[in-house]
């Protein structure tokens, strides 16, 4: 099977964050994050994902389309945020 078919198979059982992918597949970061944008859009499920969440103020990044984590916090500035974590739902 190819990445993208392991990706679908992996998140229609568990919900997985991009660090967490790329170390099930030792394979770079960008790789996966481009598999996971393929998928996000030609899967016929639903593909979703749980935005990530500032640390320090708890702001939710909910309309965020990207897949990546965001560098900081657009109210308080803080770099510590969350990764988001992707799962398909059938």
């Amino acid at each position: 099977m190819t990445r993208r078919k392991d990706i679908v198979e992996l998140l229609s059982k568990q919900a997985m964050t991009l660090r967490e992918l790329t170390e099930w597949f030792h394979a770079d970061a960008k790789d996966v994050l481009v598999d996971l944008q393929h998928v996000a859009r030609s899967l016929k499920k639903r593909f979703v994902m749980d935005p990530s969440v500032c640390r320090n103020c708890g702001f939710v990044f909910k309309s965020r389309e990207k897949l990546k984590r965001p560098s900081r916090c657009p109210e308080c500035k803080n770099e510590k945020i969350t990764e988001p974590v992707f799962s398909i739902e059938s």
